[in-house]
């Protein structure tokens, strides 16, 4: 069964991924799935076929995989089985972040994750990515109203712009941004109370 594993959307930890900018080998060669990120228990199954992929139903780019879950071990046929009836339908990724950038939105702090590197995917019930989702119709619709609001959103930001990298770069004078700092290439900086970037869960 199919899953999208992560989208470029602002997720609940007020952090926005950059699919372009994810490096899936070391998650390829060794696609574990836990159950709720516990790597304290033995892995409940695996993943096949990870890719990055266009939604036919939005044009972005997403991660997907297939699901693959051992029914040999007892949480694995359990989780399985909840996933099948319906009652699990969410996956949340662990990712080493790269490289990342920090900006505010209506003097909201929002992390870029310019470039990460995943190492597992999990099965959750609730994820900070609302669109991590089993690949259904109703997933990809809340895909697209998610997407949808979200550049509405910023339409109504005219003090900042998007690159062609998906990032949101700040334009005009400081006293547009609540007095924050910026710097001169035009991002904000990174914050200084948020350095723990060697590895991050969405």
């Amino acid at each position: 069964m199919k899953f999208v594993l992560t989208t470029g959307d602002t997720n609940g930890n007020d952090r926005q991924i950059i699919v372009e900018g994810i490096d899936l080998k070391r998650f390829i060669a060794n696609p574990i799935m836990y159950y709720k990120h516990d790597s304290s228990l033995m892995p409940i199954g695996r993943w096949e076929d990870i890719k990055m992929e266009k939604s036919k139903e939005t044009g972005q780019n997403v991660i997907t995989a297939n699901a693959v879950f051992d029914l040999k071990d007892s949480l694995g046929k359990e989780v399985a089985r909840k996933v099948n009836e319906g009652f699990l339908k969410a996956v949340s990724i662990g990712y080493f972040v790269t490289e990342e950038s920090s900006i505010y939105v209506n003097s909201k702090p929002i992390k870029l994750i310019k470039k990460c590197q995943i190492y597992e995917a999990s099965i959750t019930d609730l994820p900070a990515n609302q669109n991590a989702l089993k690949a259904d119709k109703f997933q990809y619709a809340s895909m697209q109203d998610s997407i949808k609001n979200n550049q509405i959103a910023r339409e109504k930001l005219p003090c900042f712009e998007k690159t062609k990298d998906n990032l949101l770069i700040a334009k005009g004078s400081k006293n547009d941004f609540d007095k924050h700092e910026i710097d001169t290439w035009g991002y904000f900086g990174d914050f200084e109370d948020e350095q723990d970037t060697w590895g991050a869960i969405t």
